[in-house]
């Protein structure tokens, strides 16, 4: 008895889990079948919930889905699992990224918002995205000048990021400084 619960555990559990994952990535390719994605990234975390991976990628698809339609279980969505993401893994760059976005489409705690795009930035500082973001959370915070260097430092690390050359020239614009 105590044999085969091991080699569920062990073997069963995240070889399912792995299949739902590889049929959840599989599945993103094709719009129409959104829910069964969802689906499949839920069960593979279901299945193995110490994968960090299965863990960022349904956060991630709970992000995308509260950006997309702006809907409020969406967003709440993504902050709880993704507080679930980071509580397991509190260095993990991607996850506290998301949490911070989560924060940042809910609109009513946006120093939370900072302090998890901070977060992102220590654990991942070369990654321009959480930079443009804390920008964005800055630039509605009123700390224009916090935004502009944020912004600043999406373009020291990848030149050729349009959105926080975009991001700055609007800050810029709106300032008279453009």
């Amino acid at each position: 008895g105590l044999a085969i619960g091991l080699w569920i555990s062990l073997v069963v559990r995240p070889c399912i889990a792995d299949f739902n994952y590889e049929q959840g990535t599989l599945l993103q390719t094709m719009p129409e079948y959104e829910k069964d994605m969802q689906y499949r990234f839920e069960r593979a975390w279901q299945f193995n919930p110490y994968e960090i991976a299965y863990q960022r990628e349904v956060c991630s698809m709970y992000l995308v889905k509260a950006q997309s339609t702006g809907e409020e279980k969406w967003i709440k969505k993504t902050i709880e699992q993704t507080k679930k993401l980071v509580d397991f893994n509190p260095y993990d760059g991607v996850g506290n990224s998301i949490l911070g976005a989560g924060y940042y489409l809910e609109g009513k705690e946006l120093d939370k918002a900072a302090k998890y795009f901070k977060k992102s930035i220590e654990f991942d500082p070369f990654n321009p995205d959480p930079h443009n973001v804390l920008g964005l959370v800055y630039q509605r915070l009123g700390k224009d000048d916090e935004a502009i260097k944020e912004f600043k430092r999406t373009l020291w690390l990848k030149p050729d990021y349009s959105i926080g050359l975009e991001n700055l020239r609007r800050i810029y614009a709106r300032l008279g400084k453009g």
